[in-house]
């Protein structure tokens, strides 16, 4: 299940980009992270991987959570999807 937006950063460095994307999101931040990007009804549509980017071109157009997984905390960010 998915918890709430947490509006609290876990670590202020973390930056996700482009928002609205429309082929694929950029994460950077200082530690190693596993990032999944989930519907708002709680699927996962983009399994969790380590990675720095996330390929969004085969989702429909919408708003979505991605989640960032870290050793010091999980953080949700919503992500707008347009074409």
């Amino acid at each position: 299940p998915l918890v709430p937006v947490n509006e609290q950063a876990i670590d202020n460095e973390w930056k996700v980009f482009p928002n609205p994307a429309s082929d694929v999101i950029h994460i950077s931040g200082p530690d190693k992270a596993w990032v999944s990007l989930h519907d708002l009804s709680g699927r996962t549509v983009v399994a969790p991987a380590a990675t720095e980017s996330i390929q969004t071109s085969g989702l429909a157009k919408g708003v979505y959570l991605l989640k960032i997984e870290t050793a010091t905390g999980v953080e949700f960010r919503r992500i707008i999807l347009s074409r």
